[in-house]
C-alpha cells in the first residue's frame, strides 16, 4: 500500500474504528444441517463451520442489525478439509435484504484454510451481507467463519 493510500485509508476508517460488526450476528443459510448451525459462520471460531445441504446456489445471509459502513468481508474456507467447497461467490451487500448491490466475486475453488476478502469502497453501507455460491448444482456452502469489517 503506497504512502498516499494508506494516508486516505486512516483519514477515511482510523485503524481503531473498524471491528467485526458481523460477530454473533443473526445468520440465515439457504438450508440447514443440525450438527453445524448457521451462528457458527460468526462465533469467531475457525475450528467449526457452517454446512448447507446439497443444492443449487446455496447462500449465507448476515444481518447486522442495523447499517454499518463496510470496509472489508472476509470468508474462511474450513481448516482440514473442504476447502473446495467454497468456490464462485458473489458477495452482497444492502441496507434491505431484497435490495443488495453485488461487491465482489471469487471465480474458482479455495484450498484448505484459506482466508478470502472482498474490498468495498468506502461508501458501501448495508445491514445485509450474502454470500452465495454463483455457479454449479448440487453444491454445499461451508465456511469456517464470516468476518465483515465496518464501523
Amino acid at each position: 500500500m503506497s504512502a498516499l493510500a494508506f494516508a486516505i485509508f486512516f483519514f477515511c476508517y482510523g485503524v481503531n474504528a473498524l471491528r467485526n460488526v458481523a460477530q454473533h450476528k443473526p445468520v440465515t443459510l439457504s438450508s440447514y444441517s443440525p450438527r453445524w448451525p448457521a451462528s457458527n459462520a460468526v462465533n469467531g471460531i475457525l475450528s467449526d463451520h457452517v454446512l448447507t445441504n446439497d443444492e443449487d446456489n446455496p447462500y449465507l445471509r448476515i444481518d447486522l442489525g442495523k447499517n454499518y459502513m463496510i470496509h472489508q468481508i472476509e470468508v474462511f474456507s474450513r481448516q482440514s478439509c473442504c476447502g473446495k467447497q467454497i468456490h464462485d461467490l458473489e458477495v452482497k451487500v444492502g441496507k434491505f435484504l431484497n435490495l443488495t448491490t453485488v461487491y465482489g466475486y471469487y471465480s474458482g475453488f479455495a484450498k484448505d484454510a484459506e482466508q478470502i476478502s472482498f474490498w468495498c469502497p468506502y461508501s458501501t453501507v448495508g445491514r445485509h451481507v450474502q454470500i452465495q455460491i454463483f455457479k454449479g448444482v448440487n453444491d454445499v456452502l461451508t465456511p469456517a467463519e464470516v468476518i465483515v469489517w465496518g464501523k
